[in-house]
């Protein structure tokens, strides 16, 4: 069952109540070639591996969903202005020179392993800081490896800028942690393998440290 086509019946998944941390993997908008092709005519004003204007409504859009969906709980950070976004460009121009031996489910590790990285050091070690929210945009490759390492069976390739919300919230005295993604309607629940989803936190880093083989 892949991720897309498990949200039947379709079922809204709003943001849920005590929200304490939110990742966003997402497909970058359209853009021009990250590398020079034959016979390709230039059509965009642009430079390689730039948002055409496309692209840029595209992930403006995708940024008004994020503002609409988070609002309430970016408006009760410490530090509103602080950075939340990485751009992974840099690391895809890697992947698509490899792309075609395999090599893109090590960089869909690389990513999971920030997510595993940032949520043990701010909930497990306890270390505080300003941050709520971080944004990873990376390309369409990169995106359905992270979704197959979530859930094997997935077979659909993301759309521009179709994202994985992951979401840490409180309930009672758990935290728990439930990953959903969007493509170009309402966000539904990941089918995720050896775990359940919504789960606890603590089985969602046992979950991550062992698709990544880290101990």
């Amino acid at each position: 069952m892949s991720a897309s086509s498990s949200a039947s019946p379709k079922q809204l998944h709003g943001v849920p109540d005590n929200l304490l941390y939110v990742f966003v993997i997402s497909r970058h908008g359209q853009r021009t070639p990250i590398a020079r092709c034959q016979n390709l005519p230039k059509k965009e004003p642009v430079d390689y591996g730039q948002l055409t204007a496309k692209g840029r409504e595209q992930t403006f859009k995708l940024g008004q969903y994020l503002r609409d969906r988070y609002d309430a709980f970016l408006r009760g950070s410490d530090s509103p202005g602080h950075s939340m976004w990485e751009d992974l460009l840099w690391a895809d121009q890697t992947v698509f020179a490899q792309i075609l031996v395999g090599y893109e489910r090590p960089f869909a590790a690389y990513i999971l392993g920030h997510v595993l990285d940032a949520l043990a050091e701010k909930f497990e070690e306890r270390v505080k800081g300003p941050d709520r929210m971080h944004v990873f945009s990376m390309s369409d490759t990169s995106l359905f490896s992270v979704l197959k390492l979530l859930n094997e069976s997935h077979d659909v390739r993301p759309c521009f800028c179709a994202s994985i919300l992951i979401e840490v919230y409180k309930d009672g005295n758990v935290n728990r942690v439930r990953v959903l993604y969007r493509a170009e309607d309402e966000p539904c629940l990941v089918p995720t393998n050896k775990v359940e989803n919504p789960c606890e936190l603590s089985e969602f880093l046992e979950f991550l440290r062992g698709i990544l083989n880290t101990p």
